[in-house]
């Protein structure tokens, strides 16, 4: 059904109407009296106050960055762009483990002994493809607000590291598993 035309009164709404059939137009000369509500003064300050009130609840939003990284983590594997190349710790000699704090210092130890330490935030970042990033701003005794992008998997139970979560390809990534 489409409309051509719309007349209105003070009171009613007269509407002209055309109706499209199977085999073409069927013209009629359709009118529907709708009547025509007044808005109050109040209903008017109501309905601003109604739609103020969904915006704020649909512009906040809850920090749903977890510390899910909370313990520590045994690197298990750096893979490279060729498996060829990929180190283990068994292939390098290296133990290494990374801790993270609930006060936000973390820690990093190769053969027992702490070779990094520092502070951590965990932040959320848009990779090039517009998804949402984990990523941990760090800063130690070397680097200040360096920024290394992870993602969890297995129950939280693997950690992985790489650049290519925000769309830099061929960099490899490394991974930890939880202790």
């Amino acid at each position: 059904m489409g409309i051509v035309e719309k007349w209105a009164t003070n009171k009613t709404l007269l509407i002209l109407c055309s109706v499209k059939t199977g085999t073409g137009y069927f013209v009629c000369n359709v009118y529907k009296q709708v009547a025509v509500r007044h808005k109050t003064d109040f209903m008017r300050q109501l309905k601003s106050f109604m739609t103020f009130l969904l915006l704020m609840c649909f512009s906040c939003k809850k920090d749903s960055t977890q510390n899910n990284l909370t313990g520590q983590w045994v690197w298990t594997i750096q893979y490279a762009d060729n498996p060829a190349y990929n180190t283990t710790p068994q292939s390098t000699g290296i133990q290494e483990i990374l801790s993270f704090n609930e006060n936000g210092n973390y820690s990093l130890a190769q053969n027992g002994t702490i070779i990094n330490v520092g502070t951590y935030k965990l932040s959320t970042v848009k990779n090039n493809a517009g998804q949402n990033v984990s990523g941990i701003q760090y800063t130690n005794a070397r680097v200040t607000d360096s920024v290394a992008y992870y993602m969890l998997a297995n129950n939280n139970d693997s950690l992985f590291f790489t650049y290519d979560l925000i769309g830099t390809a061929g960099s490899g990534s490394r991974h930890y598993g939880k202790q």
